[in-house]
Protein backbone atom coordinates (compact mmCIF):
# COMPACT_ATOMS: atom_id res chain seq x y z
CA UNK A 1 0.00 0.00 0.00
CA UNK A 2 1.44 3.32 -0.87
CA UNK A 3 0.57 5.97 1.93
CA UNK A 4 -0.08 9.61 1.24
CA UNK A 5 2.97 11.18 2.14
CA UNK A 6 4.65 9.19 -0.06
CA UNK A 7 2.74 9.69 -2.80
CA UNK A 8 2.85 13.24 -2.61
CA UNK A 9 6.79 13.65 -2.32
CA UNK A 10 7.13 11.52 -5.25
CA UNK A 11 4.80 13.80 -7.33
CA UNK A 12 6.61 16.39 -6.10
CA UNK A 13 10.13 14.80 -6.93
CA UNK A 14 9.04 14.56 -10.67
CA UNK A 15 7.47 17.77 -10.81
CA UNK A 16 9.81 20.05 -9.90
CA UNK A 17 11.98 20.89 -12.88
CA UNK A 18 15.55 20.27 -12.29
CA UNK A 19 18.04 23.40 -11.62
CA UNK A 20 20.99 23.54 -13.87
CA UNK A 21 23.84 24.77 -12.46
CA UNK A 22 26.02 27.08 -14.26
CA UNK A 23 29.44 27.97 -14.27
CA UNK A 24 31.47 30.88 -12.75
CA UNK A 25 34.90 32.51 -14.15
CA UNK A 26 36.80 31.07 -12.01
CA UNK A 27 35.53 27.81 -13.39
CA UNK A 28 36.67 29.04 -16.77
CA UNK A 29 40.05 29.74 -15.60
CA UNK A 30 40.34 26.31 -14.20
CA UNK A 31 39.29 24.91 -17.57
CA UNK A 32 41.83 27.24 -19.24
CA UNK A 33 44.47 26.48 -16.88
CA UNK A 34 43.64 22.45 -18.31
CA UNK A 35 43.82 23.34 -21.69
CA UNK A 36 47.52 24.86 -21.47
CA UNK A 37 48.41 21.69 -20.02
CA UNK A 38 46.89 19.38 -22.69
CA UNK A 39 48.41 21.67 -24.71
CA UNK A 40 51.84 21.67 -23.67
CA UNK A 41 51.53 18.01 -23.16
CA UNK A 42 50.24 17.57 -27.10
CA UNK A 43 53.65 19.79 -28.65
CA UNK A 44 55.80 17.93 -26.20
CA UNK A 45 54.46 14.59 -28.24
CA UNK A 46 54.72 16.41 -31.50
CA UNK A 47 58.47 17.91 -31.14
CA UNK A 48 59.47 13.85 -29.57
CA UNK A 49 58.79 12.94 -32.76
CA UNK A 50 61.90 12.48 -34.84
CA UNK A 51 62.24 13.77 -38.47
CA UNK A 52 62.99 10.72 -39.66
CA UNK A 53 61.62 7.27 -38.15
CA UNK A 54 59.15 7.53 -35.49
CA UNK A 55 56.80 4.40 -33.62
CA UNK A 56 53.63 3.98 -33.76
CA UNK A 57 53.67 4.49 -30.26
CA UNK A 58 55.21 7.87 -30.33
CA UNK A 59 51.98 8.85 -33.60
CA UNK A 60 49.98 7.05 -31.02
CA UNK A 61 51.23 9.88 -28.46
CA UNK A 62 50.32 12.64 -31.04
CA UNK A 63 47.24 11.16 -31.58
CA UNK A 64 46.12 10.82 -27.92
CA UNK A 65 47.24 14.24 -26.87
CA UNK A 66 45.66 15.72 -29.57
CA UNK A 67 42.18 14.01 -28.23
CA UNK A 68 42.89 15.36 -24.69
CA UNK A 69 43.55 19.13 -26.34
CA UNK A 70 40.21 18.56 -27.84
CA UNK A 71 38.27 17.76 -25.11
CA UNK A 72 40.01 19.91 -22.63
CA UNK A 73 38.53 22.94 -25.24
CA UNK A 74 35.32 21.72 -25.77
CA UNK A 75 35.01 21.40 -21.89
CA UNK A 76 36.26 25.39 -21.81
CA UNK A 77 33.74 26.21 -24.08
CA UNK A 78 30.89 24.05 -22.66
CA UNK A 79 31.56 25.68 -19.25
CA UNK A 80 31.75 29.48 -20.79
CA UNK A 81 28.07 28.98 -22.50
CA UNK A 82 26.85 27.76 -19.01
CA UNK A 83 28.28 31.17 -17.42
CA UNK A 84 24.97 33.15 -15.49
CA UNK A 85 23.60 35.33 -18.14
CA UNK A 86 24.74 38.08 -19.11
CA UNK A 87 28.70 39.44 -20.06
CA UNK A 88 31.64 38.94 -17.86
CA UNK A 89 32.38 41.75 -15.71
CA UNK A 90 35.65 43.80 -16.72
CA UNK A 91 38.28 41.91 -14.67
CA UNK A 92 36.86 38.51 -15.02
CA UNK A 93 36.45 39.01 -18.57
CA UNK A 94 40.17 40.51 -18.77
CA UNK A 95 41.37 37.66 -17.11
CA UNK A 96 39.98 35.03 -19.02
CA UNK A 97 41.03 36.93 -21.99
CA UNK A 98 44.78 37.15 -20.93
CA UNK A 99 45.00 33.80 -19.83
CA UNK A 100 43.14 32.35 -23.40
CA UNK A 101 46.03 34.48 -24.83
CA UNK A 102 48.81 33.07 -23.31
CA UNK A 103 47.69 29.65 -25.54
CA UNK A 104 48.13 31.11 -28.59
CA UNK A 105 52.00 30.64 -29.07
CA UNK A 106 51.80 27.15 -28.25
CA UNK A 107 49.40 26.13 -30.21
CA UNK A 108 50.85 28.03 -33.31
CA UNK A 109 54.22 25.80 -32.27
CA UNK A 110 52.55 22.66 -32.08
CA UNK A 111 50.89 23.19 -35.22
CA UNK A 112 54.13 24.12 -37.12
CA UNK A 113 55.84 21.37 -35.55
CA UNK A 114 53.13 19.23 -37.10
CA UNK A 115 53.92 20.48 -40.60
CA UNK A 116 57.07 19.69 -40.04
CA UNK A 117 56.72 15.87 -39.39
CA UNK A 118 54.49 15.74 -41.95
CA UNK A 119 57.57 13.31 -43.70
CA UNK A 120 58.15 11.25 -41.12
CA UNK A 121 54.51 10.46 -40.18
CA UNK A 122 54.04 9.70 -43.94
CA UNK A 123 57.05 6.89 -43.72
CA UNK A 124 54.29 4.43 -41.29
CA UNK A 125 51.51 4.55 -43.68
CA UNK A 126 52.86 1.27 -44.42
CA UNK A 127 51.74 -0.12 -41.16
CA UNK A 128 48.50 1.26 -40.96
CA UNK A 129 47.52 4.83 -42.32
CA UNK A 130 48.42 7.18 -39.02
CA UNK A 131 48.26 10.49 -41.28
CA UNK A 132 44.56 10.09 -41.26
CA UNK A 133 44.09 9.97 -37.80
CA UNK A 134 46.37 12.89 -37.03
CA UNK A 135 45.11 15.01 -39.96
CA UNK A 136 41.50 14.72 -38.21
CA UNK A 137 42.91 15.25 -34.55
CA UNK A 138 44.01 18.58 -36.10
CA UNK A 139 40.41 19.01 -37.39
CA UNK A 140 39.04 18.32 -34.49
CA UNK A 141 41.28 20.83 -32.71
CA UNK A 142 40.51 23.18 -35.20
CA UNK A 143 37.00 23.51 -34.88
CA UNK A 144 37.28 23.62 -30.94
CA UNK A 145 39.51 26.30 -30.93
CA UNK A 146 37.13 28.13 -33.51
CA UNK A 147 34.11 27.42 -31.60
CA UNK A 148 35.72 28.24 -28.50
CA UNK A 149 37.09 31.87 -29.74
CA UNK A 150 33.08 32.24 -30.82
CA UNK A 151 32.03 31.91 -27.52
CA UNK A 152 34.77 34.08 -25.86
CA UNK A 153 33.67 36.85 -27.92
CA UNK A 154 29.73 36.04 -26.95
CA UNK A 155 30.73 36.24 -22.97
CA UNK A 156 33.09 39.03 -23.52
CA UNK A 157 32.18 42.50 -21.09
CA UNK A 158 30.39 45.56 -22.63
CA UNK A 159 33.97 47.50 -22.16
CA UNK A 160 35.78 44.52 -24.03
CA UNK A 161 33.28 44.11 -26.88
CA UNK A 162 35.79 45.84 -29.67
CA UNK A 163 38.65 44.71 -27.76
CA UNK A 164 38.13 40.94 -27.68
CA UNK A 165 37.91 40.18 -31.48
CA UNK A 166 40.78 42.19 -31.73
CA UNK A 167 42.93 40.14 -29.51
CA UNK A 168 41.14 37.03 -30.63
CA UNK A 169 41.88 37.96 -34.52
CA UNK A 170 45.25 40.13 -34.85
CA UNK A 171 47.56 39.11 -31.94
CA UNK A 172 50.77 37.09 -32.70
CA UNK A 173 50.37 34.73 -33.08
CA UNK A 174 46.66 35.37 -34.62
CA UNK A 175 44.22 32.81 -33.84
CA UNK A 176 42.95 32.52 -37.48
CA UNK A 177 46.23 32.42 -38.17
CA UNK A 178 46.38 28.97 -36.25
CA UNK A 179 43.78 27.93 -37.96
CA UNK A 180 44.68 28.32 -41.31
CA UNK A 181 47.78 26.83 -40.79
CA UNK A 182 45.29 24.26 -39.36
CA UNK A 183 43.40 23.70 -42.50
CA UNK A 184 46.91 24.16 -44.38
CA UNK A 185 48.00 20.81 -43.17
CA UNK A 186 45.23 19.17 -43.48
CA UNK A 187 45.01 20.77 -47.25
CA UNK A 188 48.61 19.35 -47.88
CA UNK A 189 47.80 15.71 -46.39
CA UNK A 190 44.50 15.44 -48.45
CA UNK A 191 46.55 16.30 -51.74
CA UNK A 192 48.77 12.77 -50.98
CA UNK A 193 46.91 10.30 -48.19
CA UNK A 194 43.58 11.32 -47.59
CA UNK A 195 42.00 10.68 -51.08
CA UNK A 196 38.69 8.61 -50.38
CA UNK A 197 40.77 5.68 -51.42
CA UNK A 198 43.60 6.45 -48.76
CA UNK A 199 41.12 6.31 -45.46
CA UNK A 200 41.39 4.37 -43.35
CA UNK A 201 39.52 1.11 -43.34
CA UNK A 202 37.22 -0.08 -40.42
CA UNK A 203 40.13 -3.05 -40.45
CA UNK A 204 43.09 -0.17 -40.20
CA UNK A 205 41.02 0.90 -37.15
CA UNK A 206 40.77 -1.62 -35.62
CA UNK A 207 44.47 -2.80 -35.81
CA UNK A 208 45.43 1.23 -34.93
CA UNK A 209 43.22 0.79 -31.89
CA UNK A 210 44.15 -2.66 -30.80
CA UNK A 211 48.08 -1.68 -31.10
CA UNK A 212 47.53 0.26 -28.16
CA UNK A 213 44.92 -1.33 -25.50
Amino acid sequence: MRLPGLLIVTTLAYNVPSIVATSSASDLLIDIAGVSSALNTFYKNVAAFPSAGGSLSQAYAIHTGASNLATSINKATTDAKALPPGPLSYNDGLAVLKASQELQPVVAQSLGQTVAIQGALQSLLGVVNVQAYITQDLETTSASISDFGAVMVGIAPVSLVTIVPQALASSTPRLTEMIELGESVITCCAGNFIEDQYRPSARERQCFAKEFV
